[in-house]
């Protein structure tokens, strides 16, 4: 064997050994800023680690599990989810997908741009806890990866394969926690640090509190236009008071005048 293939077997081998030793990683902050978060963990995909195997399997184990197995006599274990109390027992396999090659490798200059966000992660990160519904939904097919619990800690892991068959494996990597939800009791409401059910209750009386400032505006509104409608129309009323003068006495001396005389075209000296 000539000096140049020695050269290129050493350069193979510690090629493998170096991608054994790898583990899952976090992506930098500087592209993926939550994370992780209360029920996902989001971890880079293994750019330019092989270039023999056909598919990387992922696994995800509990952090203190006292089983670790992913492989029997070579052949991978599909454990799922369920069966491995959501990695308590053992790790399970949470994903599956093309092993990535470096001709491959996302562009990552383009996260700037909102059409080509979904799908440049997509390639660059591998997100465990994604589906929803997989544990709900009796129709899902493929690999079920539920939301993890939170504040737990978890250990991952890379299988490089064909057709099942594992070829080699990376570490274990170090334990990553899920963040804790914090209580209702423990925000901080500066100022004052009210409880959490100290702001529903303050929340629920300001808008009991709107409702009737917005009645007493509407019974406002309401009395001044009916006493301007009311000021505005002028009543007449038709008096029907008859006086009738009364019936002066009369005196038997007052003289009597008769409307009735003769009248003489010739009337005498």
């Amino acid at each position: 064997m000539g000096s140049w293939q020695y050269v290129v077997l050493w350069a193979y081998v510690a090629h493998t050994a170096l991608v054994r030793g790898e583990s899952p990683v976090l992506p930098s902050t500087k592209y993926i800023s939550l994370n992780p978060t209360q029920t996902t963990i989001s971890l880079e995909k293994p750019y330019c680690s092989s270039s023999t195997a056909a598919m990387v399997y992922l696994y995800v184990v509990q952090n203190g599990a006292t089983n670790t197995a992913v492989s029997d006599a070579n052949i991978i274990l599909n454990t799922t989810f369920t069966s491995s109390s959501g990695g308590k027992s053992q790790p399970y396999l949470a994903d599956k997908f093309t092993n990535p090659q470096c001709v491959n490798f996302p562009d990552l200059s383009t996260l700037n741009v909102s059409t080509l966000v979904s799908g440049v992660l997509a390639n660059y990160i591998v997100r465990v806890g994604g589906n929803v519904d997989c544990l709900t939904d009796p129709n899902f097919s493929g690999i079920c990866n539920p939301p993890l619990q939170t504040g737990t800690s978890y250990r991952f892991k890379y299988v490089y394969a064909n057709a099942g068959v594992k070829q080699f494996e990376t570490d274990w990597s170090p334990a990553i926690s899920t963040i804790t939800a914090k209580t209702s009791s423990t925000i901080d409401t500066w100022p004052g640090r009210r409880s959490g059910g100290m702001i529903v209750l303050t929340s629920i009386l300001s808008v009991l509190l709107f409702f009737l400032l917005l009645g007493f505006i509407g019974m406002v509104v309401a009395s001044l236009t009916v006493g301007s409608s009311s000021g505005g129309d002028i009543k007449t009323y038709d008096t029907r008071i008859s006086h009738k003068a009364p019936a002066v006495p009369q005196a038997s001396a007052d003289p009597v005048y008769s409307t009735t005389h003769e009248y003489s075209p010739h009337p005498e000296a």
